[in-house]
């Protein structure tokens, strides 16, 4: 008997994802945990895999378009097996949501339309928040209308409505990924409830790199970042308020009792910010298991939501991408994050008489702290405890 295949939802959070890719075409024979399509939602992108047996009978949904949990996609059934009374079913759902959409519309907005597709809650939500409903579709110029779209349209209304983008002829439209609009989501909620001042500051990190050398002629590998990470670690334990949170509703810190340093990872489709573990209790080999996993996760798609929970603090190396320096934004709720730049050979003067000039292994970093909670002092003595490390480092290894 044909089935419907639904949307799964694959977080507890999860209320709609988009289709990203079909792995399947109509008349393919499927089994339990086969992969039918990877699906994107707020964080990741992830297979959706058959919970049937059979035929793939239709394919509903269109790639990169976004659905509600438990939308119906497919069509799953033995081959040769008549659904049309069940596509009949389907389009008798659709318009029973269409004629729910117009009596809201009545109730939000008499004589008025919203244009676009809209989930239940999202209809209550309009309602409660009293918004004209046709002021609203217009400013989402077609585009799904969700709680994000609300926001924005709100925040339009506070702060004058954004500025209208001309397109021109060969300008390229692209949908962002769920990924890249979480990112997009999360940037502006730090910069909103933070207070960001960044502190610079020289390493020279010539012996850090006579290290990796040496010990990489004993069979042993660690990584610039996880070196970084370690000392990143030590120096929050000495300046705990680095590795904090704070509760605006109270006015309460929160000091973390545990330092897990998220390391940010570039994806095609946005950033993430996988977690090293209590990674002041591990050893820099460890940690560079970590992030060479990380890395390879990244690159396949594969980096999970448990991967990138509990972080207290975080690392941003962009060195490899040659950028010097730079100021990151905090990866919200915590307080504070450490951008890394380029390694350079930059000529120094290496005595107290200031005579003798050598070429040293130079890279420069950055603190962004929110100044609500971190001063300026404890800032500085933290970037300056990680420089010390760096340049003496043994003690990390």
């Amino acid at each position: 008997m044909a089935e419907f295949i639904v949307l799964s939802k694959m977080t507890l959070t999860m209320e709609e994802g988009t289709l990203a890719k079909w792995l399947v075409k109509e008349g393919d024979t499927v089994k339990v945990d086969d992969p039918l399509c990877s699906v994107e939602n707020e964080k990741e992108t992830e297979d959706m895999l058959s919970i049937y047996e059979g035929v793939i009978l239709k394919l509903i949904a269109e790639e990169g378009e976004a659905y509600p949990v438990n939308t119906p996609i497919a069509v799953v059934g033995q081959a040769g097996e008549d659904i049309t009374g069940l596509l009949a079913e389907l389009g008798s759902k659709e318009k029973e949501e269409a004629e729910a959409t117009a009596a809201v519309r009545q109730v939000v907005a008499p004589a008025k339309s919203v244009q676009g597709k809209m989930m239940p809650k999202i209809r209550k939500l309009i309602q409660q928040k009293g918004i004209d409903a046709d002021e609203l579709a217009r400013f989402c110029g077609g585009r799904k209308i969700t709680e994000e779209e609300i926001e924005a349209f709100e925040q339009s209304k506070q702060g004058g409505a954004p500025a209208a983008i001309e397109i021109e002829a060969n300008d390229r439209i692209a949908k962002a990924s769920a990924m890249r609009k979480t990112v997009a989501k999360n940037m502006v909620e730090s910069c909103e409830h933070t207070a960001r001042l960044t502190n610079f500051m020289e390493v020279d990190m010539t012996a850090a790199f006579d290290l990796m050398k040496k010990l990489k002629g004993e069979g042993k590998r660690i990584s610039v970042t996880a070196l970084i990470i370690k000392a990143a670690a030590y120096a929050l334990k000495e300046y705990e308020i680095v590795n904090s949170s704070y509760i605006e509703s109270s006015g309460e810190i929160v000091y973390r009792g545990d330092v897990n340093i998220s390391c940010a990872v570039d994806l095609p489709e946005g950033l993430a910010v996988p977690v090293v573990m209590h990674a002041d209790e591990r050893d820099v080999f460890d940690i560079t298991g970590d992030i060479d996993l990380f890395a390879q996760k990244g690159k396949e798609g594969r980096i999970t939501n448990d991967e990138m929970k509990k972080g207290t603090f975080t690392v941003s190396n962009i060195g490899m991408l040659d950028v010097l320096i730079f100021t990151p934004i905090i990866n919200y709720p915590q307080t504070a994050i450490l951008g890394v730049g380029a390694v350079r050979v930059l000529p120094r003067y290496t005595d107290e008489t200031c005579t003798v000039i050598e070429p040293r292994k130079i890279m420069q970093i950055a603190v962004t702290y929110d100044h609500r909670v971190i001063d300026g002092a404890p800032a500085g003595h933290f970037l300056r405890s990680v420089r010390t490390l760096l340049e003496a480092p043994e003690k990390l290894v």
